[in-house]
């Protein structure tokens, strides 16, 4: 019997383990794939839409809402979107008019309609957004699209009675002298929490980039005055602790932590001395979100927040009943023990390219 090396013999184990590996999370892949698209072909009742969806800063009017008039012109980025259990989804729709509301009917995916509707008031619209995170991984901040047109966002929240499948919506904007946008119709789509394996871990952050240039390498050197002339090139926080971690349970479960602890400069001593010196107290936080995941090949990694904690003061912790949608349809790949989030947006016309990446912990 031909004896092999412990190396070709390790190499082989390697390739057979990396290829059982491969093939296990492609069938594990395709099945989730195809339970999402079945959820996609799945309508919601009309009837379980209208007892479980609301609208923020709306009214709901019996009847159907007035017809169109046709000047005043609305554009909508997105085609079919997301929704998330328990929580919901944003519309995100633009006019270069003055629109002060719209109006939205739900329907089933076959388009069966409901027999009232949602009168929105534009002026009382707007997600809240979480002022604690420490961090963003990418986000359109701009309210102005490519044309000019102002973004407005309507919130839509779901009870937990809305199951996972597709429901649609026609929605139109009209201004404070009567005229009405023509209706766009969107469907949306509720997939279950959780999916690919190969997102399911801890991963601690590596690098980030924009537009292919690395972010987080840049110093935090400044130039500080002495009094008696001349000056010195010091680092503004001398840092014991930066850490930015996101974990994935299986079940569809996350959590988020950031971690950071540092010595300020002490600007009065520096100066003085003419040498870097060091505030005595350190300044820190510890900071996490929880929250649910959910990706698939199609809609990629969408992120929703349902809870802060301030792990230095628990005074300062955030419930978020509806949920805060952390970001949404981010690209996936991996390599090796690499995860590498990727995101485009557009603000005020340029693309920007965002890229994470994070590495198995």
């Amino acid at each position: 019997m031909r004896k092999h090396s412990l190396l070709s013999l390790g190499l082989s184990l390697c390739i057979l383990v990396a290829s059982c590996s491969k093939d296990e999370t492609n069938d594990s892949q395709e099945g989730i794939d195809q339970e999402s698209k079945e959820i996609r072909e799945t309508p919601i009742a009309i009837a379980q839409v209208t007892s479980g969806v609301t609208v923020e800063s709306s009214t709901v009017k019996e009847g159907m809402p007035p017809a169109p008039t046709g000047q005043l012109d609305i554009s909508m980025d997105t085609d079919d979107q997301l929704g998330y259990l328990d929580a919901g989804f944003n519309i995100r729709v633009s006019s270069t008019g003055a629109p002060t509301g719209a109006y939205i009917v739900f329907k089933d995916k076959d388009g069966n309609a409901q027999d009232s509707y949602f009168d929105v008031d534009l002026s009382g619209t707007g997600n809240k957004k979480s002022t604690q995170r420490r961090k963003k991984f990418g986000a359109n901040t701009s309210i102005f699209n490519k044309d000019g047109a102002e973004e407005q966002e309507i919130r839509v929240v779901f009870e937990n009675t809305i199951p996972t499948g597709t429901f649609c919506y026609d929605l139109c904007l009209y201004d404070a002298t009567g005229n009405i946008s023509q209706i766009v119709t969107r469907c949306v789509v509720i997939d279950e929490w959780g999916g690919n394996d190969s997102v399911v871990g801890e991963w601690k952050f590596e690098a980030s980039y924009e537009n292919g240039e690395r972010m987080d390498e840049s110093s935090n050197e400044e130039e500080f005055p002495c009094v008696n002339g001349g000056s010195v090139l010091a680092e503004y926080s001398d840092i014991v602790t930066d850490n930015w971690l996101l974990v994935f349970e299986a079940d569809g479960d996350y959590y988020e932590e950031y971690e950071y602890e540092a010595y300020n400069i002490d600007y009065e001593a520096t100066t003085n001395e003419c040498t870097a010196i060091y505030e005595t107290e350190i300044y820190g936080y510890h900071d996490r979100y929880l929250g649910k995941w959910a990706y698939n090949m199609v809609d990629g990694l969408s992120v929703v927040d349902f809870a802060y904690t301030d792990l230095l003061d628990p005074t300062e912790n955030e419930t978020y009943e509806t949920g805060d949608l952390y970001f949404e349809g981010v690209a996936v790949a991996f390599e090796g023990d690499k995860m590498i989030l990727t995101e485009s947006v557009n603000e005020e016309g340029i693309t920007i390219e965002y890229k994470v990446v994070f590495v198995k912990n």
